[in-house]
């Protein structure tokens, strides 16, 4: 697990998902209110009774057309409240853009997310363990989404902009490095930028 983001010289982000907050919402409006029946709805309404300590992927699959816990119409209405607010939120100023020399404590911003702008090389790592894992990436990705969320028991490493579009060319060659060198990350990087030189001795 990481605790940590930054990006090479420096890191330019806007903290907290405006989308990710509107989908927590809808989900405890929803397992509160909703007049659906059926065994399903009670078994997710038991999992995310303590929302904020719940898997994000059950968030998800309470509107899952496939787990059958909602019907149809009221999967599409729910969601379709979520991506307005979402839509609006997004565009709002009151997310100003920070520009840090240091590490971003990525957990401890709302959300657990951020949303950096255009890099080629950056990493995740977790402080005290010295874990790192290092990207870099051919061309500039123009914005990623970065999610360090101890309850869901994952991270998340996105090259996409807070309205889901991809942000990565295509074509961009990805190398990435695993391992404890979180106080030498940014070396490690250079070293994935440059191609491994690959030299034959001479046989006798």
């Amino acid at each position: 697990m990481f605790d940590r983001f930054a990006a090479y010289g420096g890191t330019r982000y806007r903290a907290g998902d405006p989308y990710a907050g509107e989908l927590v919402a809808m989900v405890a409006e929803t397992v509160a209110n909703s007049t659906s029946t059926g065994g399903k709805l009670e078994e997710f309404r038991s999992q995310l009774s303590d929302i904020e300590s719940a898997h994000w992927d059950l968030y998800w699959r309470l509107f899952c057309a496939w787990e059958n816990v909602l019907p149809e119409h009221e999967i599409r209405e729910r969601l379709a409240r979520v991506r307005a607010a979402s839509h609006v939120k997004a565009d709002l100023n009151d997310r100003p853009w920070i520009l840090t020399e240091e590490a971003v404590d990525v957990s401890a911003v709302p959300h657990a997310t951020i949303f950096p702008g255009p890099a080629t090389k950056t990493v995740e790592y977790h402080e005290s363990s010295g874990r790192a894992m290092v990207w870099w990436t051919s061309a500039a990705s123009g914005a990623f989404q970065i999610v360090q969320r101890r309850q869901s028991g994952w991270v998340n490493w996105g090259t996409n902009g807070e309205n889901e579009c991809p942000e990565l060319p295509l074509g961009c060659d990805i190398k990435t490095a695993y391992g404890r060198f979180a106080d030498r990350w940014a070396v490690i990087a250079d070293q994935l930028e440059t191609p491994p030189i690959i030299a034959v001795s001479g046989i006798s």
